[in-house]
């Protein structure tokens, strides 16, 4: 039996990740990042499929996302909680504007 390189990626609702956008040219340059986000996994659909969500304004710029082209983001947890307090103060602010 063959060991594979990459074992399958699996992802979960939650989940920070990092992108690595379709046809981006970054490897070609030295110090230009490869990774982009950070952005949450809102859905998990079949064939390796999740939906992306942006951390600030919970918004679905990327749309669909092949679980290939993502990375799980490594994060200390007092700073996903600094950001998750950043997104709930936008959310009431945007709400009582309406």
């Amino acid at each position: 039996m063959k060991a594979t390189k990459n074992p399958k990626k699996q992802f979960s609702f939650g989940d920070y990740v990092l992108w690595f956008p379709k046809g981006n040219k970054s490897h070609l340059r030295k110090f230009i990042r490869k990774w982009f986000g950070l952005y949450r996994v809102q859905y998990v659909l079949p064939n390796n499929i999740v939906l992306l969500v942006t951390i600030k304004k919970f918004e679905t710029n990327h749309g669909l996302v092949n679980v290939n082209k993502l990375k799980p983001y490594k994060y200390m947890e007092s700073e996903v909680q600094n950001q998750e307090q950043q997104m709930l103060i936008y959310w009431e602010q945007s709400a009582g504007g309406i």
